[in-house]
C-alpha cells in the first residue's frame, strides 16, 4: 500500500483516519501474535518484517509522529 501526502479536505481527512485506524489495529493484532511466543522462529521473524512496515506506514502517514 503506498501512501500519498494528506490534503485538508474533509474526505481526504477522512480516509487519512480510516487508514490511521486500519494500521493500528493491525499493529496491535501483530504485536499480540508476537507476545503469544507461542510461534516459531520463521513466523516470529515474518511478523517482526510485517510490524515493521506497518509501524513506517504509520510514520509516513502522520508525517513521522507517532
Amino acid at each position: 500500500m503506498q501512501l500519498r501526502p494528506a490534503i485538508s479536505t474533509p474526505a481526504k481527512s477522512a480516509e487519512t483516519w480510516q487508514i490511521l485506524v486500519e494500521l493500528r489495529c493491525r499493529r496491535e493484532v501483530l504485536e499480540r501474535w508476537l507476545a503469544s511466543g507461542a510461534l516459531a522462529d520463521d513466523l516470529q521473524r515474518s511478523l517482526q518484517a510485517m510490524l515493521g512496515e506497518v509501524e513506517d506506514q504509520m510514520q509516513a502517514l502522520t508525517g513521522g509522529r507517532g
